[in-house]
């Protein structure tokens, strides 16, 4: 019986004439190393220790551009500002995207000009999943932000998952580049339709992004796939000199997810601030595994991750700060806390240090618990009903997390989305 692994490898072989960029030899090249690599490495399974929480079992998938959509597509995605630079996909395909630009911001189809992101799409990532991506990728977008650009205007990406009768599979990629001085939001909605009777589907997506001196960029991303679907996102980021980073993740939706973020600060003075709320329920599973990685003098990094694991759901934290050599006055601090609301949910969290320099502020922790029962009876003496105070005890939880996202319009739609998380017990 053919593996989902060696599936990829023979649609590969059987498509790479018509992949974009196919006349290109440098890309040809690239997505040869990329097919090669994962062929060595196959899927990633728990005896890699950045997979051990994770068992990754997938099936069958063709690749959903060979497949005709079946099921129409969903209502109106999440609220946004109704001034945002707006794209959106459907099924790993770019449908829509914003012409109308302001002087120094390209946004682009990856699939039509790969040239634009030449240097990102020959790097070779040895990570397995973003490897087979390396291979595969059919769409994208660049985001280019040139030196100085101050985009006041956020731009959303809203990514649509349509099951449908045949399990299917898309690899997309993400290169976000801001040059020195730039300034942007990039706001991420993945969400789908839910229902029964409904395929796997796997959307592998990777995220290349490079912020040069000074730069900021605020990139916020929230996960509502049907419980039917993968979801498997690996990103880069590289910061620059007194760059900053700021990401936050919020998943509640997909069967399976795994956020892999690796972040390099290769600058003095650079900062990283990482954020996520994990909510799960049913028999979901939901993994972050992050990476910060300290090269310069004066860097900055924080990792808040708060979890809320009911049912089955299991829940996996994997922070790690690495201070290198000559880092010194580097500022590392990483704190994970999971509620669990029931017997059965269970959380691994794995926070890690590693220090190479003197002169160094770093620290981590991590806590599990669940509810305060003092503090929902004293919610019900008051009157407030059962799953009310339950709600506003999680909501009180989950606040430090929700604070570090800057951008209080935003701050404002995840919260909307959690407040929902909390209302449907589906």
């Amino acid at each position: 019986m053919i593996t989902a692994a060696q599936a990829f490898l023979d649609q590969f072989d059987h498509d790479q004439s018509r992949l974009p960029g196919a006349t290109l030899p440098w890309l040809r090249h690239a997505r040869g190393v990329a097919r090669d690599r994962f062929a060595r490495q196959g899927l990633p399974t728990p005896h890699l220790e950045s997979w051990k929480y994770t068992p990754l079992r997938l099936p069958v998938f063709v690749h959903a551009a060979d497949v005709p959509q079946v099921i129409p597509s969903p209502g109106q995605p999440p609220v946004q500002s109704p001034e945002a630079y707006a794209c959106r996909f459907i099924n790993g395909g770019l449908v829509s995207w914003p012409n109308d630009l302001p002087d120094g911001v390209t946004i682009a189809a990856l699939s039509t000009h790969p040239e634009l992101a030449a240097s990102s799409l020959q790097r070779d990532d040895v990570r397995a999943m973003a490897a087979l991506n390396g291979a595969l990728w059919r769409d994208g977008l660049i985001i280019r932000l040139e030196p100085g650009v101050v985009l006041a205007t956020p731009i959303t990406l809203t990514f649509v998952t349509l099951p449908g009768f045949t399990a299917v599979a898309w690899h997309l990629r993400l290169v976000i580049e801001l040059g020195d001085g730039a300034k942007a939001t990039v706001v991420e909605h993945h969400i789908g339709q839910h229902g029964s009777g409904s395929a796997a589907t796997l959307a592998n997506s990777v995220a290349d992004i490079t912020l040069g001196s000074g730069a900021i960029l605020r990139h916020y991303q929230s996960q509502h796939a049907p419980e039917t679907a993968w979801h498997i996102a690996s990103s880069t980021v590289r910061v620059g000199d007194c760059a900053s980073y700021e990401g936050f993740l919020l998943s509640c939706g997909a069967g399976m997810a795994r956020d892999d973020v690796q972040v390099s600060l290769d600058g003095g003075d650079a900062t990283c601030r990482l954020a996520g709320v994990t909510m799960l329920r049913g028999h979901r599973h939901s993994d972050a595994t992050l990476a910060v990685d300290h090269h310069f003098a004066r860097g900055t990094s924080r990792q808040v991750f708060k979890s809320v694991i009911d049912d089955d759901g299991h829940a996996v934290f994997q922070g790690r700060i690495v201070v290198h050599p000559g880092a010194i006055k580097t500022d590392g601090q990483q704190m994970s806390r999971a509620l669990l609301l029931s017997e059965r949910a269970a959380i691994d969290a794995k926070p890690e240090l590693e220090i190479h320099a003197d002169d160094v502020k770093c620290g981590h922790g991590s806590t599990v618990g669940a509810l305060d029962d003092d503090a929902l009876f004293y919610l019900r003496a008051r009157g407030i009903k059962l799953e009310a105070a339950r709600a506003l005890l999680i909501e009180a939880f989950l606040a430090d997390a929700l604070e570090e996202i800057s951008d209080a319009t935003v701050r404002d739609q995840f919260l909307a989305q959690i407040t929902h998380w909390l209302a449907d017990r589906s």
